[in-house]
């Protein structure tokens, strides 16, 4: 009877949430009625300061999960969101399978999903609290069977998922968040420690649609917009189009599509895309929100090994053991990118077949060396070195997104105590922001402005306390942070409104 009940519930559900979108001047959600306090107890208006418990956090192993708290280290971040009925688009293709994906409404430890809470492994208990910078205070109450450990499946890093919102918009900051090496405080199951997150472009309809239908709750805001030349907006899976054609043709092209070009996104297709992401580190695996779909990250990096692949001269194939030339150079230089041991001489020998092999081993092409084709340059080795020398040539440091960022948004002077001007006026704006500033920007480098920057330095493990020499200077190394976290929060905004635009412009 329960389940009968259920299932009769989730019909009328999907029933009035559809009717709700086709014809909304009939139907119309309930709202929330006004009040003077924020959305939810649990958003903040900038990135919340990591709390103070009264001992700083030592640095543990990437393999280490101590029980003494508070200790950092990192992870590998990603994020999931409730899809709902009706949506505009599905990651995976339909709302059964991104159900199944991303779950429902409820965590694994009964707490009713909300924007900033987060998923891990069994390492971590429920209720653990941490900190992310960029995001804020967050607690673990969920769970995921593609949710393991460093060490496991081939994973760098202890694994975090955060809960991004529900609906087309949320899906959108799924994907535009991907997957981020962050530093994290752990500090254990702490009472005293009050969460509070920071995530860009939630608004009060969002917010509505998850805590009315759901019964859930929470989040914040609104932001700019990022040009991308090649793909300027995601393709879908199961779309066909002039945007489908040129995608497998970079895919071809490249070596990951083995049929000619179609129009249509269709299964073949998917899985090119996705193994294109597993060798650029964009994902790990199908259980990944984002896998096998051409979203902002994928797009980027698409563009660029695609324009490295045009600009870069490839050795051509049937280059073997006595060779010369300058192809064999062109391999040599390529292995050694790699970081196989050869010499560039121009000279197929002994250390170049060795280099060769070692390369055709670690990326599959061969098992052993008597098999046809060991130490020799042929066309399945040729694609394959292809792939990895151009993901290698153009990858990104883990912990920085490359954003196209106005050079007006960055911080570029160095500032000290009494400095006045523009720039002390862009630091303070910036020190408000992520709230280690209470005054209004004065263009005036106080001493308040100077412990707001100490106390930025000491959140980043720059400075441990305000009598060390460059405590509360606005350096070099403390203006590169601040500078990566606010290109991080930019390209976010953009990849989201540059995501949202899509989706818009093809629900039209």
């Amino acid at each position: 009877m329960q389940n009968k009940n259920k299932k009769i519930f989730t019909c009328v559900l999907s029933a009035v949430f559809a009717f709700s979108i086709i014809c909304p001047t009939i139907y119309k959600a309930p709202v929330a009625k006004a009040e003077s306090k924020p959305v939810s107890k649990y958003i903040a208006d900038a990135v919340p300061t990591a709390p103070s418990v009264g001992k700083e956090p030592y640095t543990a192993g990437i393999l280490e999960r101590p029980d003494v708290f508070p200790y950092k280290k990192l992870f590998m971040i990603t994020a999931y969101y409730r899809p709902m009925p009706g949506q505009k688009r599905y990651s995976t293709g339909s709302y059964e399978s991104e159900v199944r994906l991303n779950g429902d409404m409820t965590a694994a430890d009964g707490t009713k999903v909300y924007p900033g809470m987060v998923a891990t492994s069994k390492s971590y208990a429920f209720g653990t609290k941490m900190y992310i910078p960029t995001i804020g205070i967050v607690a673990v109450h969920d769970r995921g069977s593609a949710i393991v450990n460093s060490g496991q499946r081939n994973q760098q890093y202890d694994r975090i998922d955060i809960w991004m919102g529900a609906g087309d918009d949320a899906l959108i900051r799924t994907l535009a968040w991907g997957k981020r090496v962050k530093e994290v405080v752990v500090y254990g199951k702490d009472s005293s420690i009050k969460e509070s997150v920071y995530l860009a472009n939630y608004d009060a309809d969002e917010n509505t649609l998850a805590s009315t239908i759901f019964d859930a709750g929470t989040i914040v805001k609104a932001a700019p917009k990022k040009v991308y030349t090649m793909f300027p907006r995601d393709v879908w899976y199961l779309s066909k189009g002039d945007d489908v054609t040129k995608l497998q043709t970079v895919l071809y092209h490249l070596g990951y599509l083995e049929k000619q070009p179609s129009g249509f996104y269709d299964k073949a297709t998917r899985e090119a895309v996705y193994n294109f992401q597993r060798d650029n580190d964009i994902v790990d695996n199908w259980e990944e929100n984002g896998a096998g779909h051409t979203g902002p990250q994928t797009r980027w990096k698409l563009e660029a090994i695609y324009t490295a692949f045009g600009r870069e001269k490839f050795p051509e194939t049937g280059i073997k053991k006595a060779s010369k030339g300058d192809g064999v150079k062109k391999l040599q230089q390529a292995l050694k990118e790699l970081g196989y041991i050869v010499d560039v001489t121009g000279i197929f020998d002994d250390q170049t077949v060795t280099a060769l092999f070692m390369f055709q081993v670690d990326n599959g092409v061969l098992t052993s060396s008597s098999e046809a084709g060991s130490g020799s340059f042929g066309a399945k080795t040729k694609t394959t070195l292809i792939k990895k020398y151009l993901a290698k040539i153009t990858s990104e440091n883990k912990d920085t997104v490359d954003t196209n960022i106005n050079a007006d948004q960055t911080l570029k002077k160095d500032l000290k105590l009494g400095d006045t001007g523009k720039d002390v006026v862009a630091l303070q704006k910036e020190l408000i922001r992520m709230n280690y500033l209470k005054i209004k920007p004065s263009g005036y480098f106080g001493v308040l402005t100077k412990h707001a920057v100490f106390k930025f330095q000491q959140t980043v493990a720059l400075m441990n306390n305000e009598k060390q020499a460059k405590a509360g200077i606005f350096g070099p190394t403390t203006r590169g942070r601040m500078n990566q976290i606010i290109a991080e929060r930019t390209y976010t905004r953009l990849a989201i409104n540059e995501a949202k635009k899509t989706v818009a412009i093809s629900g039209n």
